[in-house]
């Protein structure tokens, strides 16, 4: 709810009585869905690791949030994020990359949705998701892509400057509708490949366990 109502009050001229329901109806489908496809998309990779998630306020991105949507006139920055409890570094990457991908795929989505029905819900939907992923991929604490940093501080540098490049050239007008949907099938290819990557590594893990509990019994 916050997320839509600074979304909204942060269009330029939305203030007034009658323009900012009609920001309100284009920035609240915009959040629900964001909010539905991350949250899902946390909690699906958290019952998969078998922990439980946990959801992390974030008041330095609220108030970051806050600030660039009302006087900027655009979102940058995050409310918060479900997240697991720290595990094996490399796989805590492996899953923060998928995550990473998950919400750039989420821009296509977002930009394709637009282009059939209206441009404002892609825009809003695009800055939205990039502004996010800019934030959440730098290599500081209480952000996801700590993560990385952890696993490898050359990986997090990069991972931290890659995430910006998307949102700086959406928002001097440098990437369009076709790279949009590009970079998401992209992220979706990622994120596909790490899940099968995953998947691999634990059913190679199991069956050297069944080989091994098998030759202790012979």
């Amino acid at each position: 709810v916050l997320m839509a109502l600074l979304i909204a009050a942060g269009k330029p001229g939305a203030l007034g009585i009658k323009s900012f329901p009609q920001a309100l109806i284009v920035s609240t489908p915009v959040v629900i869905i964001y909010r539905v496809f991350t949250l899902s998309g946390q909690v699906a990779l958290a019952h998969y690791t078998h922990q439980r998630p946990r959801y992390l306020i974030w008041a330095a991105g609220t108030l970051s949030f806050a600030f660039s949507s009302l006087a900027l006139h655009t979102p940058f920055g995050y409310t918060g994020y479900l997240d697991r409890k720290p595990g094996e570094k490399t796989r805590d990457a492996r899953f923060t990359l998928a995550s990473f991908a998950g919400i750039l795929t989420l821009s296509g989505i977002f930009m394709m949705f637009g282009l059939m029905t209206r441009m404002t819900y892609a825009e809003t939907g695009v800055t939205l998701t990039l502004g996010v992923l800019a934030v959440m991929m730098l290599p500081f604490p209480l952000m996801a892509g700590n993560k990385i940093w952890a696993w490898n501080r050359a990986a997090g540098v990069v991972s931290g400057i890659v995430g910006m490049i998307p949102y700086i050239l959406f928002q001097y007008g440098l990437l369009g509708p076709t790279a949009i949907v590009t970079l998401a099938t992209f992220g979706l290819m990622v994120f596909a490949g790490v899940m099968i990557l995953e998947m691999w590594i634990v059913e190679d893990k199991r069956l050297k366990e069944s080989s091994a509990a098998a030759n202790a019994d012979a």
